[in-house]
């Protein structure tokens, strides 16, 4: 099957990208028998269609049924149905649906075409407008069009719409020459001019380099300038302007003869002019006037106006809100010599075009204007902003998990909820604002008048209320959120290009805070996007050269003993060294490298851990997997390939760590890999818990085996009670539910005190040991691995016991940093932090709240709150002071607070043995 271009662009009805030999399609009989030739379907092309016949087929009666609900709706075309009954109106219907049939079937033979041409004659005769014609085949497209786009593979729909394309422009064209046959009967001048329009069509259709509707528009009406001016000595200029209904712009179009090359030198591509909107405003009839060149009403145009003698004829075209103007300079006497009639063909193709580029310019699932529509309108509001400093926002709006949804309720929901928000940007919109649906679930706004980092933020804010305030309820999916990045010209000076640019990139940074937000673009997250870049590049060049190499950290027991290596990807660069992912890391998601990295990374993994084996070690192994790879089609092949290098090691030694946030994306989707890959025997561990904000019931029903807590929380528990907090309900819940838990960011002795007072963890982090290559992980268990058995607990088992274990040895742990700071005068923010925040450490903030429940006696509160207090009182003298004393005054300072310390303890133990006793513990 030859190659087809995409079916939007068959709209207007070209013909292809074939070369097709240009000649005229309203010929004598002879020539007329080459149509076959021009329109160019091949037996493959009936083959397609006859295969799809019965579908097409069983749209005719809704197909004839909106046809003549667009014909009975206008007064024009109802009118030549005036007195006609109903049982003659469904007649016409059932013929019509008959047609549309025949269409399918009948493969241009002689009746087809007699038939046609036939046609064409009668609608002359009935006075039909050729545009009604247009619009009719419109209708087709439409029917067909959707039809094809839901019910038919991927493969057949460019092929077979190109087909169906090239069958209504051969109906249409027969029509049209029926219709100009007719008219030249009866005035021959005209029809040159109705001629010119159809072999302008023709002569487009064939144009190899036409692939866009407005292209295609806008070179049909050239053509028709040109040959119009052509035909006649008489007319020196015809030319169309269009009118944009959203900014109110006009644009020269098209223009051709003997002055159109003197006015697109005079015309900027912005024609404003006031005469062109008095010629329309406040007119009852569309018809043609006729004026000397010097009258008021006609353009400014110096290569018009100053001609010595002649006449123009404006002929006012409209269609919806759209409008437009064709400009005639004649001789002086041949507009009132041939008649108005002569130019009625060239408005019925300015209205023609209008609505060929109405319907091009929309969305067909929403209504709204597509993506062909964004880059015109843009490029016209910053032109004219250049001049005037008015400015012009440009916003990208996409929503936050609909794939998730769209595969939970099907596509057919999907496409309700996306016309139904559709519907709601639209009523957000203020007059000028232009809403256009990008594809998928992303749509556009250009908002004129809008700027300022503030306004535009609470603009965008304005935009994602009207998806938040939707019924989602009645629409039956779940809650659904948007993102909107938004930046605003002049005050960012891009290209139109990079308008989009700038809003596509506050977008992703929307999305990468959590989405159900807007972001604001400024100029760091270009030279971010450029790094990003500029990484993605250094990956690639180090796999191609093969600079890319694992380094292992050792996961730690709470016993010691060392359960895994966590394989962790480096480059070795010859000018920077050894490189690890915080330079690189987010490109390893990317998709264009995801799953190439990914399956390297498993395979070499796999292979160490084999190696490892045959040496008698017994540990396992941990491999991270990037959220693109995990969701690629292909990923669980690519495990099960991996896992043939390990030979005899069972499998459940190897886990694949997931990191939260790529867990809670497509739940379905991840559910799915996740289960396939518990069959293989792997195992599962949840990395960065806490940062996705994960809630137990995803803790409880994710298939994973491990949670790893992220280590931002780890490396803040001893100083932010929020973090502390996170940190112990987040193990204490996974533990409750039969999770290994794995402490990361153990970074030195203090943070191991607390983690092991969490209950049984494991631990890892640079305290244990830092990455290191394979070939030393042998030496570093000889060297290093034993010192981690039979480490001892933090707190003694009455703390454990009251769940005060974790609280005491923070305490403890940021009493040993502070000493530390002391004895070796070393900063210490963490000891600082302790000295001065009475009320904000751990358990200031316990004795202030939660003691009550573990000790009733208010009495010994109040004592441990006393001592308490003291203790704190001690420390900030000893820190504010301590760069000034004599070392042995400071010595004694400490010992001092230490033993008021000692005594808090000894105090806090007392009343917990008295509380438990109380209860019959």
């Amino acid at each position: 099957m030859p190659e087809r271009r995409s079916y939007g662009a068959w709209v207007v009805g070209g013909l292809g990208d074939r070369r097709i030999p240009r000649r005229r399609f309203i010929a004598d009989t002879r020539r007329r028998t080459t149509l076959t030739e021009l329109i160019d379907l091949g037996e493959e092309d009936w083959r397609l269609v006859e295969r799809y016949r019965d579908l097409l087929a069983s749209e005719a009666p809704a197909l004839a049924a909106a046809f003549y609900d667009l014909v009975l709706a206008h007064p024009e075309t109802r009118a030549v149905f005036a007195g006609f009954s109903v049982p003659t109106i469904q007649r016409l219907i059932d013929l019509q649906a008959q047609h549309a049939t025949q269409l399918l079937d009948r493969r241009f033979d002689e009746a087809w075409r007699r038939g046609t041409e036939e046609l064409g004659r009668r609608h002359f005769t009935w006075h039909v407008d050729p545009a009604w014609l247009a619009a009719g085949y419109v209708v087709y497209w439409q029917h067909w069009g959707t039809l094809v786009e839901h019910q038919v593979p991927i493969a057949d729909r460019v092929p077979l719409l190109d087909a169906l394309a090239r069958i209504v422009i051969a109906d249409l064209m027969l029509q049209l020459e029926g219709f100009a046959r007719a008219a030249k009967a009866t005035v021959r001048d005209r029809v040159a001019v109705f001629d010119a329009l159809v072999e302008a069509a023709a002569r487009v259709g064939s144009a190899n380099a036409i692939d866009q509707t407005n292209s295609l528009v806008g070179a049909m009406l050239e053509t028709l300038c040109r040959l119009v001016s052509e035909r006649s000595r008489e007319i020196v200029l015809v030319a169309y302007v269009l009118r944009d209904p959203a900014s109110g712009h006009w644009t020269l179009a098209a223009a051709g003869g003997g002055l159109a090359a003197a006015l697109r030198r005079e015309l900027p591509t912005t024609v404003v002019d006031a005469p062109l909107e008095s010629v329309l405003e406040g007119r009852r009839s569309s018809e043609p006037i006729v004026l000397d060149v010097g009258d008021r009403l006609v353009p400014r145009w110096d290569s018009v106006r100053n001609l010595p003698f002649g006449e123009v004829v404006l002929v006012p075209f409209a269609a919806g809100p759209a409008r437009g103007l064709g400009v005639v300079v004649t001789a002086s006497g041949f507009a009132r010599r041939v008649g108005l009639d002569y130019f009625e063909p060239l408005q019925e193709a300015g209205v023609l075009a209008l609505n060929l580029l109405h319907v091009a310019e929309r969305d067909l699932l929403t209504g709204l204007a597509n993506r062909s529509v964004l880059t015109p309108r843009l490029e016209t509001l910053c032109r004219s902003s250049r001049s005037t400093e008015d400015p012009v926002a440009v916003a990208l709006l996409d929503l936050d998990r609909f794939k998730e949804v769209n595969d939970l309720v099907g596509h057919e929901t999907g496409d309700r909820v996306l016309r139904v928000v559709a519907h709601a940007l639209a009523g957000v919109a203020r007059e000028g604002d232009l809403v256009v649906r990008m594809g998928g679930d992303e749509f556009a706004l250009v908002l004129p008048g809008r700027s300022g980092r503030a306004s535009l933020a609470a603009e965008a804010e304005r935009w994602i209320g009207a998806i938040r305030d939707l019924d989602w309820d009645r629409l039956g999916v779940p809650q659904l959120s948007g993102s909107v990045g938004i930046t605003s010209f002049p005050a960012d000076r891009a290209t139109v290009e990079g308008l989009v640019r700038h809003a596509e990139l506050a977008l992703y940074d929307a999305k990468a805070h959590g989405g159900d937000r807007a972001s604001v673009f400024v100029p760091a997250m270009e030279v971010a996007a450029r790094r990003a870049d500029e990484a993605r590049t250094m990956v690639v060049v180090a796999l191609e050269r093969g600079r890319v190499s694992l380094d292992y950290q050792p996961i730690v027991s709470a016993d010691g003993a060392v359960e895994a290596m966590e394989a962790l990807i480096r480059i070795d660069d010859p000018d920077r060294g050894r490189i690890g992912p915080a330079v690189f890391g987010a490109a390893l998601d990317h998709p264009a490298l995801a799953r190439r990295v990914g399956r390297w990374v498993l395979e070499e993994a796999l292979a160490q851990l084999a190696t490892w084996h045959e040496s008698g070690f017994t540990f396992g192994v941990s491999v991270n997997i990037s959220p693109q790879h995990l969701l690629d089609p292909r990923f669980v092949d690519d495990v099960a390939s991996a896992l043939e290098r390990l030979g005899p090691v069972p499998t459940r030694l190897v886990e694949l760590e997931i990191t939260e946030t790529a867990a809670l994306g497509d739940t379905r989707a991840v559910d799915d890999v996740l289960e396939a890959i518990a069959e293989l025997g792997l195992t599962i561990a949840i990395d960065d818990f806490g940062v996705g904000h994960a809630s137990l019931r995803y803790l409880r029903e994710l298939p994973a085996q491990t949670v790893k807590i992220d280590q931002s929380f780890v490396r803040g528990m001893l100083t932010s009670a929020a973090d502390f907090g996170i940190v112990v309900s987040s193990v204490q819940a996974a533990l409750f539910l039969g999770r290994r838990i794995v402490i990361e960011g153990v970074e030195d002795a203090y943070l191991e005190r607390v983690a092991r007072s969490l209950g049984e963890v494991s631990l890892q982090g640079f305290h244990l040991a830092r990455p290191m290559p394979a070939e030393a992980v042998a030496r570093w268990l000889d060297l290093e691995g034993s010192r981690w058995h039979d480490r001892p607990r933090a707190e003694d088992p009455l703390f454990q016991r009251a769940g005060l274990g974790p609280l005491l040895s923070v305490h403890h742990a940021l009493m040993g940093r502070l000493e530390a700071a002391v004895v070796d005068e070393r900063d210490d923010e963490g000891a600082t932090w302790m000295a001065a925040s009475l009320d904000d450490c751990h358990l200031g903030r316990w004795l202030a709240s939660d003691a009550k429940r573990l000790i009733g006696d208010e009495g010994a509160r109040s004592l441990l709150r006393q001592v308490h207090e003291e203790l704190h009182t001690r420390l900030v003298a000893i820190e504010r002071r301590r760069s000034s004393l004599e070392p042995a005054t400071l010595d004694r300072l400490w010992q001092e607070a230490r033993a008021v310390d000692e005594r808090f303890v000894a105090t806090l133990r007392s009343a917990l043995r008295a509380s438990l006793a109380d209860l019959g513990s």
